[in-house]
C-alpha cells in the first residue's frame, strides 16, 4: 500500500499515486503518469511534487490503454528541490 511520504497517515491520492510517491520519496527525479480525470494533478499536489499535465495529443500515448481518447494524456511528475541554508 502506498503512503504519503510526508504524512504517513494521509492518503497519497488513491490509485494513480505510485509515481508521485516515488518522486516525493526521492526514489526518482522524474516519473511518468497518465491522466484522464485528475490522476497526475491530484497525487502530485497531495505528495508535494510538481505534476505536468500536457495538452491532449501533445505527448505520445503509445502503449497506453485509453479510457477516452479525448481526455487521456501522458505527463510527468518532478521533484522540486528546495535549497536549505
Amino acid at each position: 500500500m502506498r503512503k504519503n511520504p510526508y504524512v504517513v497517515t494521509a492518503t497519497p491520492c488513491w490509485s494513480s499515486s505510485g509515481s508521485a510517491v516515488a518522486a516525493a520519496a526521492n526514489m526518482a527525479a522524474v516519473t511518468l503518469g497518465t491522466e484522464t480525470d485528475g490522476s497526475i494533478i491530484c497525487p502530485s499536489s497531495w505528495n508535494s511534487v510538481v505534476g505536468i499535465k500536457p495538452t491532449v495529443g501533445l505527448t505520445s500515448r503509445a502503449g497506453v490503454i485509453p479510457i477516452t481518447p479525448r481526455q487521456d494524456t501522458v505527463g510527468r511528475r518532478l521533484v522540486e528541490h528546495q535549497e536549505t541554508r
